[in-house]
């Protein structure tokens, strides 16, 4: 569970990293962290879940909705924050034309809803499952088009969908790729077989904590028949 909560994390962080490569100084590092957060929101909705996994059943969507939302508003915060200098050129986190505070927010916030609601959709079409890095493409770019027309206008749709086609795409494919090799809770089985190994562990320390217990009951048990016998009249 921990190797592959690992991986989750560093995997979806370096896909919002890929997403901005082209833009290194205002995307790179708001990129991996933007992907690393919401690769974290799963991991917190299948701890919050468990039970329902467990009993072959996906979360509840009003419970994804608010992880998503939360993680949204985590990472939108964090966009806000300034980067130091890097090798004399200003790194940011910031977009490349404010927005304000409240925009940056929003826009992190319907990111992360967009693209929860998407993968939530895999529990009730597997279809879904098996296709998700694509339809978290259509996702990435739509969003990401909605974000550029809001930072830039409506005034250059070429721009737009360049902006759109090199970023949200990318974003979409990494970021689905890597949730679909490394969350815990991307399917039931899945999720079964990571639950079994921690419970198996569990149960072979209990197993082995009553096995010396019903030996030490049975030295104990041996003393007794042999102080019986030394104890019988001739």
């Amino acid at each position: 569970m921990i190797l592959l909560a690992t991986l989750l994390i560093v995997s979806t962080a370096l896909a919002g990293a890929f997403a901005g490569i082209l833009f290194p100084q205002t995307m790179l590092l708001r990129g991996a962290l933007f992907g690393g957060i919401l690769g974290a929101v799963l991991l917190v909705l299948a701890c919050w879940s468990r039970q329902r996994l467990d009993a072959g059943k996906g979360p509840s969507l009003a419970r994804l909705i608010g992880v998503a939302a939360g993680g949204g508003l985590v990472a939108g915060l964090f966009l806000l924050l300034p980067a130091p200098a890097t090798s004399g050129t200003a790194i940011t986190l910031h977009p490349p034309v404010e927005v304000g505070w409240l925009a940056t927010i929003l826009l992190a916030m319907g990111y992360s809803l967009a693209f929860h609601l998407v993968y939530a959709l895999r529990w009730r079409a597997p279809l879904v499952g098996r296709t998700l890095p694509l339809l978290l493409a259509v996702v990435g770019m739509v969003v990401a088009a909605i974000r550029h027309l809001l930072v830039n206008g409506f005034g250059d749709p070429e721009s737009t969908l360049f902006f759109a086609l090199v970023t949200g795409v990318p974003f979409g494919i990494a970021w689905g790729t890597a949730v679909a090799w490394f969350d815990p809770a991307f399917s039931i089985s899945r999720w079964r077989r990571v639950r079994k190994g921690g419970v198996t562990a569990k149960n072979a320390e209990s197993a082995k904590r009553g096995q010396g217990s019903d030996e030490s009951d049975k030295s104990d048990e041996s003393d007794g028949r042999r102080r019986a016998v030394g104890d019988t009249p001739a």
